[in-house]
């Protein structure tokens, strides 16, 4: 970062000069041929010194040899007499450290020139030039209306006993020109890099945390935990291409080349994963050699990293060639997939995987590069292509798990209004069942694991939460996000319907809160929810749901079809009730829902709770009644919040006297610490 905004500071040197500039177009020429030699000599800056016993070579050659020591090279470069005493400026593609005089004059230095490794202070500049300015004075020796200058520069390389650079070019390059233009192009292309790089970011890195939480709601399906491995490592490669473009300080540039090579190996061989996951039931042998193949271009690119990658890169092609080949078998062979619709993930990694080795063959000057990196990245895009497959491939089988549940529950009332004349027939509908509660406790048990394990501590309000399940699976539901400024975002919410549709309702919920929590105002992440919800297709399933944002005290609380939370006054031992009206999520898009600001005082009790208790019915098929509620909340107000929630669950044990409940009762109870 500190070189990024040095860079950024001499750019701003650099545009207020370009502005003193008296041609559009700068005309300098620079000779075919310049001189070297081997040595140090502050003389050698001189522009009459006489270099004619020095070596004579062409711009595009480096005597490699001559990297153990400091040496100098001068440049012959004619200048239009319009540009004499016009500042403009030189842009250095090079490697190590140098010193540049014009004409005798010192201009600048990049890096610090030493005599040996130790005191050398070298530059990474061979994607990411370095400007200098620089002011060509009159003189005498006049061409055609051109100028004769020498640029001398003083240079060493030591940081090519490195095996980063050794497969690099010494060659230094540099060309001089219009400040303005010269700025634009580097701040154009640093604003592009940084664009891209903020942006790929924050897409993957969102479909990989959305995945992890699928599979950590879901976790025999294992695709979705490699899938969250494979965008969130894609979004930290895109995090050190693009910083590997700023990077000026070769220490730097090792360590973020070594985490490279590691991302890269782990990435193509998750990819590999996803493939065989989906078609084969074992993982082929296959898989295992890629795996130590990768291991140990791992070992060989640590001890010591090739800026060129060649054996990574041959490795990536390699591995993107058996997804291609897997992929296309499976096509022709017409093999029996494991996963109904795989063919979505599988058609998104065949574009990515073509893109790939499209990107790697130009590298061994197989093919010419068909798309500029920094101008559109679009090896990096390309992974949107399975990440959407994979985002289309779930929703169709979140569809999919919610009709077939709904027909098991359809059959499950059906065979349970037949009379069983025979033995065999009861065993066969006993054994149904039998399967069919086992499925109902898993789902009441995903039902709780979706709960937090613990509540969150908070200093100035004190928390408790509570909810009983119904004999059925229900749909109730409280969750939690801790910010890390302190606020707490809440969520309190119930499904509609029972069994695992609503547990399926409830798991998308939850991910919507996980993901939006914190990002927006309660109403407002209601507001896009909803629409989400009802592409899911979840039929006539909706989701009432509670949001409310905690700073301190104050609270700004928004709902969607919940019953009205309470909020008993300590000072005035009086009732409010937050009239929050709005439709559940899933039902209708675009509704504008309802926000409520409330400021808890010393002792003031905020309380949430769903209709399980109001709609609570007794052996007189009585209900309890939201008045009933009232009167135990405010009876109970000045205890805590949890001997609160015990005196609410007591009132409604002892309405039902021992009836099976219907619905899950569940309440959330928030009460203002006294102030110390």
């Amino acid at each position: 970062m500190h070189e990024r905004a040095q860079l950024l500071f001499v750019s701003f040197l650099i545009l207020l000069a370009g502005f003193v500039a008296a041609a559009d177009s700068v005309a300098v020429e620079t000779a075919n041929e310049y001189k070297f030699a081997t040595g140090d000599d502050s003389r050698w800056a001189a522009v009459d010194y006489d270099d004619s016993s020095w070596l004579t070579l062409p711009l595009d050659h480096f005597p490699k040899d001559s990297l153990q020591n400091i040496f100098w090279s001068r440049y012959t470069i004619f200048v239009d007499t319009t540009l004499w005493n016009k500042t403009l400026a030189i842009r250095v593609w090079q490697i190590g450290a140098l010193e540049m005089y014009l004409d005798g004059r010192f201009v600048g230095r990049i890096g610090r020139v030493g005599v040996d490794k130790e005191e050398e202070k070298p530059i990474i500049s061979d994607e990411f030039p370095q400007i200098r300015l620089i002011i060509f004075l009159p003189n005498d020796d006049i061409v055609d209306g051109h100028s004769r200058h020498i640029l001398a520069v003083r240079r060493s390389c030591f940081i090519f006993r490195e095996p980063l650079v050794m497969n690099l070019s010494p060659q230094l390059r540099f060309v001089i020109g219009d400040p303005r233009q010269f700025v634009d192009e580097q701040r154009k292309k640093q604003s592009q890099a940084t664009a891209h790089q903020m942006l790929l970011i924050g897409i993957f890195s969102t479909f990989g945390f959305i995945h992890l939480m699928l599979f950590f709601f879901y976790r025999s399906f294992k695709p979705n935990l490699y899938f969250a491995i494979l965008t969130l490592v894609w979004a930290f490669l895109s995090y050190l291409r693009f910083e590997n473009y700023f990077y000026t300080d070769p220490h730097q540039f090792i360590v973020n080349l070594r985490l490279t090579n590691i991302a890269a190996v782990a990435f193509t061989l998750t990819a590999v994963r996803i493939v065989y996951l989906l078609v084969y039931a074992k993982k082929p042998k296959s898989f295992y050699a890629l795996l130590v193949m990768g291991l140990l271009i791992v070992l060989v690119e640590w001890k010591t990293p090739d800026i060129k990658a060649s054996l990574l890169l041959l490795f990536m092609a390699l591995c993107m060639i058996e997804i291609l080949r897997v992929i296309i078998a499976v096509r022709l062979k017409k093999r029996a997939l494991l996963y109904e619709n795989t063919w979505l993930i599988l058609g998104g990694l065949f574009p990515f995987a073509v893109i790939v080795i499209l990107r790697i063959l130009p590298i061994f000057s197989l093919i010419p590069p068909i798309w500029d990196f920094i101008t559109f990245p679009l090896l990096y895009y390309s992974m949107l292509s399975p990440a959407v497959m994979m985002s289309i491939f779930l929703s169709s089988n979140f569809a999919n798990i919610s009709k077939n549940l709904q027909k098991q529950l359809v059959q499950v009332r059906l065979l349970s209004e037949k009379t069983v004349k025979q033995e065999v027939e009861r065993a066969r509908l006993q054994a149904e069942n039998e399967r069919k509660t086992r499925e109902l406790e898993e789902a009441r048990a995903l039902q709780l694991a979706m709960l937090p394990e613990q509540l969150p501590q908070m200093q100035e309000i004190e928390l408790a939460a509570f909810m009983q399940t119904a004999t059925e699976v229900g749909g109730d539901y409280y969750d939690f996000v801790l910010h890390e400024n302190g606020d707490l975002s809440i969520t309190f919410g119930d499904a509609t319907g029972h069994g695992m549709q609503a547990g399926s309702v409830v798991t998308a919920a939850k991910s919507l809160f996980k993901s939006l929590a914190g990002e927006d105002e309660p109403a407002a992440i209601l507001k896009r929810m909803s629409p989400i919800l009802k592409e899911m297709n979840f039929g006539h399933l909706y989701m009432a749901l509670s949001l409310a944002h905690i700073r301190g005290r104050s609270m700004e609380i928004s709902a969607a079809g919940m019953p009205f939370p309470l909020v008993y006054r300590a000072a005035s031992h009086t009732l409010e009730t937050l009239e929050l009206r709005g439709v559940p999520l899933g039902s209708f898009t675009g509704f504008s829902y309802d926000t409520a600001r409330v400021e808890l005082r010393e002792n003031d009790v905020l309380l949430f709770m769903s209709d399980g208790l109001p709609e609570m019915f007794n052996n007189d098929n009585e209900l309890f009644g939201e008045e009933r509620c009232i009167k135990v909340f405010i009876e109970s107000a000045t205890l805590s919040p949890s001997e609160i929630i015990d005196r609410l669950v007591q009132a409604g044990r002892d309405w039902a006297e021992g009836r099976p409940q219907k619905d899950d009762v569940t309440f959330l109870v928030i009460k203002a610490k006294k102030a110390m």
